[in-house]
């Protein structure tokens, strides 16, 4: 506050002589006066605080209010995405638990998942630590279903499984498959989102392939509970399991082309050389003139090319001049000690492994004897295949091995 004058209360306040008469104007004026704060730079201050803490808010709003539009804008997107690659005819959830269910099911394992009413577990005796069969108990005569029966089991969380026997007569299923799938709504009074999942299975039956599919049900889609068994397995005719299957015959856009006996030649050459991990006859048969580039072969373990074992499976003509593709096929062995020894410990005998080969190549210079193999890959690759695409450098490319000795010359077919 300012100091207090007696002149603020009008003229001759000061003296004492005679009474203090200041007017309402002198008083009004004096209070105010009395009420400013001695310096304005607080003032300032405070006005600048509170202008400062406006702005703040009103931005923060608009801030505010332009992330919740772009926030639900993005929200709608994703569910946009979601409804557009949403494909109940390919897109399951359960198809690895359904794998477990016909294992368990036919091998004598403990149920995975919920049965519905009317559906009884076929292996329901369990096997004890001795091997002595026990009665199983259970707390109600009648299966739960849904997510009754799973409420605190969750997807990937182990079950315990308890060792069964499997009952008398069963079918020996091995080499389960999942081949496809449809998941299909089906909403009850109870669960109106609901769904299905009917999954289809190859498998070896007594021997045999075979189809088998499960019918597993969902009471809420968004829910993590497992489904439930709804149907039996039930073995399924394969459609194709006993058709002929044409050859490939490679890309119809594109014309045959005759390898003559000198190209297969070469593309033998080839063979060995990529089998055998050699790098500079590899080189000399892509035709690359650079000096920096490596080109390698099978690096891992101890392969050899079987002689005569060739095989062009086709060979098309590229769009480009004087290019092809080729798909080729050869075998290959390695050679091993059996592991039997004599009295003295030294090995009685070898054992041989053979393996066939395919890739597609791409070549050059198809037009003369002397084609060059320019690139390579795994059969089903052709299209991706470039002009040198395998070259390496020394720097990138793996240390070259030392083929064991006496398995070079290891022939025959």
């Amino acid at each position: 506050m300012s100091k207090t004058n007696l002149k603020d209360f009008g003229k001759g306040g000061a003296t004492g002589k005679r009474p203090l008469s200041p007017s309402d104007r002198d008083i009004e004026e004096a209070l105010t006066r009395m009420s400013r704060p001695s310096s304005r730079v607080g003032y300032r201050v405070l006005r600048f605080l509170v202008a400062t803490v406006m702005v703040g808010l009103i931005v923060s709003t608009f801030v505010g209010g332009y992330n919740a539009i772009r926030t639900q804008h993005q929200v709608s997107q994703l569910e946009g995405m979601l409804t557009e690659q949403y494909n109940p005819s390919v897109k399951v959830r359960f198809s690895q638990l359904g794998s477990q269910v016909i294992s368990a099911w036919y091998n004598g394992g403990s149920q995975p998942v919920a049965l519905a009413d009317g559906i009884s577990w076929p292996s329901s005796v369990p096997v004890t630590s001795n091997g002595q069969g026990a009665q199983q108990t259970q707390k109600d005569d009648k299966p739960q279903s849904g997510a009754a029966a799973t409420t605190d089991q969750k997807p990937g969380q182990a079950q315990p499984q308890s060792q069964t026997k499997a009952l008398d007569g069963t079918p020996v299923v091995s080499n389960i498959a999942f081949v496809y799938g449809s998941q299909t709504k089906q909403p009850t009074e109870d669960h109106p989102n609901a769904y299905v999942e009917s999954l289809t299975y190859s498998a070896t039956v007594n021997g045999t392939l075979q189809y088998i599919t499960i019918l597993l049900r969902i009471d809420d889609l968004s829910d993590l509970a497992l489904p439930a068994l709804v149907a039996e397995p039930s073995l399924v005719n394969p459609d194709d399991v006993n058709a002929k299957v044409k050859a490939d015959s490679g890309p119809k856009d594109l014309k045959n082309w005759s390898v003559s006996t000198e190209q297969l030649s070469q593309l033998e050459s080839w063979a060995k050389a990529y089998t055998e991990d050699d790098r500079a006859t590899l080189k000399r048969l892509t035709g690359d003139t650079n000096k920096g580039d490596v080109f390698i072969g099978l690096v891992s373990g101890n392969w050899t090319y079987v002689p005569n074992s060739i095989k062009v499976v086709w060979s098309k003509s590229m769009n480009e001049p004087n290019n092809g593709y080729a798909r080729v096929s050869w075998q290959i062995q390695d050679v091993v000690d059996s592991g039997t020894k004599d009295a003295s410990g030294k090995s009685t005998g070898k054992t041989t492994y053979k393996q066939t080969m395919t890739m597609d190549l791409l070549v050059t210079g198809k037009e003369t004897a002397l084609l060059s193999v320019i690139d390579w890959g795994a059969a089903g690759s052709y299209e991706k295949l470039t002009r040198y695409g395998n070259a390496m450098t020394e720097e990138t490319a793996p240390t070259q091995k030392q083929r064991t000795s006496g398995t070079q010359n290891n022939g025959g077919n």
